[in-house]
């Protein structure tokens, strides 16, 4: 390898690393100093006023002991099923928009359109369609011969799937299109191959 090419090599090494540099400072920054510093503090007891005080895993044993942990750990792990659902919405809404059919552009921005919304008009619409007198969602159980309608955001059980379901909505387009982005990189020989198949 000469001289020259090896320069060129360096150069353009440093040139990605230059662009990746925003990135990593910002990860560093905002993501894995608070983490380790946040795990540093976990083993401690502190309240800004006087020193630090090392307790080892105190607080972690207080922790378990404390019955609102396993309720917000409960809720934590309820709507962690917004995750899988979302994914299963987007493939599928991608798969639907990667047809070739007329007027399928206008589709895609339907679906998208969610992302882009104001959250402030978007929680507007959703408590008018969970509204639990006049809303869109019971009025529609109640037509379909549902006579113990669901209290939606007033209630403890029912306000988490609503949470849950408008997520969801919210965050399928955005998703959709990475999806949409991979299934139109298949190449078309791969669909001939497994047809024949």
């Amino acid at each position: 390898m000469s001289k020259e090419s090896a320069k060129r090599k360096l150069h353009k090494i440093l040139t990605g690393y230059a662009f990746l540099a925003p990135n990593i400072i910002g990860f560093l920054s905002f993501t894995l100093v608070p983490v380790v510093v946040c795990l540093i503090f976990s083993f401690c007891e502190w309240d800004m006023t006087s020193p630090m005080k090392f307790v080892g895993f105190d607080n972690f044993i207080a922790l378990m002991k404390d019955k609102d942990f396993w309720y917000f750990l409960y809720n934590t792990i309820f709507f962690m099923i917004g995750i899988p659902l979302g994914m299963a919405a987007s493939l599928f809404f991608a798969i639907l928009v990667n047809q070739k059919l007329r007027g399928i552009v206008f589709f895609r921005t339907i679906y998208f359109l969610p992302v882009i919304s104001s959250l402030i008009a978007v929680a507007i619409v959703w408590r008018w369609i969970f509204n639990s007198e006049y809303g869109l969602l019971n009025s529609i159980l109640v037509t379909l011969g549902f006579t113990d309608v669901p209290n939606w955001l007033n209630s403890t059980f029912w306000a988490k799937p609503a949470l849950i379901i408008m997520g969801v909505w919210q965050g399928a387009g955005y998703n959709m299109l990475l999806y949409l982005a991979a299934l139109q990189g298949i190449p078309e020989s791969l669909y001939e191959a497994a047809s024949i198949d």
